[in-house]
């Protein structure tokens, strides 16, 4: 029987059910589409990720415009800026800073 645990804070618990936890229950169903969709998008202003760890950085995606906004307060207990993100930025773990017109990988919120 598989398990899934989570981190103890809500948004790292939040961000890790949708990237791990929620791909892994579609392919036990044999259904494939449970996965974010994964979309290319330009920054709008900088981040930083600490280096050695890839980080899905919440953000505000204007599809539209193609451009993905990052939210400050990234820190895994400050639940407002997840209220305000529709996105996650994918920061690879070789990387410890975008800047503002950069083209990062993204993952749309349900």
């Amino acid at each position: 029987m598989p398990i899934f645990t989570l981190p103890g804070n809500p948004v790292s618990a939040y961000v890790s059910f949708q990237v791990f936890a929620r791909p892994a229950i579609g392919a036990l169903q044999g259904y494939d589409r449970l996965g974010l969709e994964k979309v290319q998008a330009v920054l709008t202003g900088p981040l930083r990720s600490p280096a050695g760890r890839r980080s899905f950085l919440r953000g505000v995606l204007d599809r539209a415009a193609g451009q993905v906004t990052p939210l400050t307060g990234q820190g895994s207990h400050q639940i407002a800026t997840l209220g305000k993100a529709n996105a996650l930025v994918v920061v690879p773990e070789w990387v410890v800073q975008m800047s503002e017109g950069d083209t990062a990988e993204v993952l749309v919120l349900p």
